[in-house]
């Protein structure tokens, strides 16, 4: 795999930079999903994420 991503490197660069735009909204994002798992452990309703995977109208 390590010579995959070694000859595979300099295609990527383009796909790379288009991430890199948008690392600000990712990192918002992240950190927002962050502190809401943070508060549902910290609260002792983590288990709500499992009923809601269960009552989803689509699959996770």
């Amino acid at each position: 795999p390590f010579l995959l991503v070694a000859v595979l490197a300099d295609r990527m660069q383009g796909a790379i930079r288009a991430v890199n735009r948008h690392m600000g909204v990712v990192n918002i994002v992240a950190g927002i999903l962050l502190l809401g798992f943070g508060f549902l452990l910290i609260s002792n309703e983590i288990t709500l994420l499992n009923q809601f995977s269960f009552q989803a109208p689509f699959n996770l």
